[in-house]
């Protein structure tokens, strides 16, 4: 499996120069998953959307063609993406020949509606219902765009927004498999999603990639517990001689160390990202806080 980029918060903006606002790329876009199956475990996947604009007409509608891999490998028909204009954004699915709301960008708190979550490889429809619990506008690197807090779970109780929704880049759960549950058990996480060669929200240079930065120090760094209710213990075989960097789902930063020893009892839970750096180089762990 491929191994993904770390990519710091992974909401891209509205474009802030005035050009006409896409919900949604519509080429040369990449989305790279890990998907966490045990302690230290992680299995990893891509989508993208070519380089150059290929679209497909399928009952009689236009799509962009998603792909299963990274562009230049072997890769699958995962697919077609559609955006309507409306902030609504359509995911195609193949093997029932059918399409399905995949996201709605300009929901407003309080709104409720049945969206796709789910692989491509599917054999049968996998619809949620999804709550939107409250929408802000966050401004990073210079760029204004719109978060929307989405959780699956029965509101009743409180809509505290599991997982986000976010302009043109999708959900913190994958492209297609954000389901905004309570973290537990298995889990998928976007960890880098590229468009038209930047990496976003930081708007540097760069695609996502098997090569891409963080590289990996000689001497992995693990996590245990992971995921863990507040108290992580970075281990590895060599000493730990620069800092540790952590960094909030929304890329913020929250904590620097030099210490083995994280204790996030006090913030929410959630995916953060450590960012170990040696003299060797740098290299990022994922800590699934729980509560």
């Amino acid at each position: 499996m491929v191994r993904a980029s770390i990519l710091f918060g992974l909401l891209i903006p509205f474009c802030s120069s005035g050009q006409p606002f896409r919900a949604f790329p519509d080429s040369n876009a990449v989305w790279m998953m890990d998907y966490y199956v045990g302690p230290d475990h992680w299995d990893s996947y891509a989508y993208h959307l070519e380089t150059n604009n290929h679209d497909t007409l399928i009952n009689g509608q236009w799509y962009n063609v998603l792909m299963a891999g990274l562009e230049g490998e072997p890769s699958l028909f995962a697919g077609g993406i559609r955006e309507d204009g409306n902030g609504k954004v359509f995911y195609y699915h193949g093997i029932t020949d059918s399409t399905y709301l995949l996201y709605d960008f300009e929901a407003m708190a309080g709104d409720s509606m049945e969206v796709w979550v789910g692989l491509e490889y599917y054999e049968s429809p996998s619809t949620i219902m999804m709550h939107i619990c409250s929408v802000e506008t966050l401004t990073y690197a210079g760029y204004s765009y719109r978060t929307l807090y989405v959780q699956s779970e029965d509101p009743i109780s409180g809509c505290i927004g599991q997982d986000r929704w976010g302009t043109r880049v999708g959900g913190y759960g994958g492209l297609l498999s954000t389901d905004a549950f309570s973290i537990s058990g298995d889990a998928t996480f976007l960890v880098c999603m590229s468009h038209n060669d930047t990496l976003w929200p930081s708007a540097v240079p760069g695609n996502c990639s098997t090569t891409g930065w963080p590289e990996r120090l000689p001497t992995e760094y693990r996590a245990y517990p992971n995921p863990s209710n507040g108290l992580f213990t970075l281990s590895t075989a060599s000493n730990l001689t620069d800092q540790v960097l952590v960094y909030d789902p929304h890329g913020r930063e929250v904590l620097r160390t030099r210490e083995k020893t994280i204790d996030f009892g006090a913030h929410p839970p959630g995916v953060y990202t450590a960012v170990v750096t040696t003299a060797q180089g740098r290299q990022a762990v994922r800590l699934v806080l729980l509560r």
